[in-house]
């Protein structure tokens, strides 16, 4: 399928910076767990790698390394998803890109980010439970500490509304198929 100038240079785009993302990700999560530093803490704004949850927590050189290193393990899980998810976006718009839109794989990758984007929101408010946990095991005390925010929620949205574009997509690819066989 022939797809604009305009389609093709936006997937790209969009497919290295997800590539870029994946990369940064994978590189600051388990800085943020083992090496937590804020260069710059001046009015409200923090700048630096940390680690820090809706819920207060956060991730800093006061918690012991073995804490930290329990806590990082915790934090794979939904950073795994979210690097897999960003893999997905890249072959996806990679695939738009070469104006792959409404093909089988496109179509895949597609499904597949939405299921992501469900998978990450659940594990993220499970591992901030057990993040929380081992953490507050470094005091001295147990406890759990969940939040559910307003951003959660946004993001249950976009998945849910990832999962219909999917799904009319494919209806879309379907159609198209059953059309070419009466022509």
């Amino acid at each position: 399928m022939q797809v604009s100038r305009k389609l093709r240079t936006a997937s790209s785009v969009m497919a290295w910076l997800s590539l870029l993302g994946a990369g940064v990700l994978f590189i600051a999560v388990p800085l943020a767990y083992l090496a937590p530093v804020n260069f710059l803490d001046a009015g409200g704004i923090k700048l630096g790698i940390h680690a820090s949850f809706a819920s207060g927590l956060e991730i800093t050189t006061a918690i012991p390394f073995f804490y930290r290193l329990a806590a990082l393990a915790v934090a794979m899980l939904p950073t795994g998803l979210t690097l897999w998810a960003l893999l997905v976006l890249f072959r996806l718009f990679r695939a738009y890109a070469a104006g792959q839109v409404f093909d089988d794989a496109a179509l895949n990758w597609l499904k597949r980010l939405a299921g992501l984007l469900f998978l990450i929101v659940l594990t993220s408010k499970a591992g901030e439970a057990a993040t929380t946990y081992i953490v507050s095991l470094s005091q001295s005390r147990r406890w759990f500490g969940v939040s559910f925010t307003t951003d959660d929620l946004t993001w249950l949205f976009v998945a849910g509304v990832a999962v219909v574009i999917a799904r009319v997509m494919a209806e879309a690819h379907k159609l198209a198929r059953e059309n070419e066989t009466f022509i």
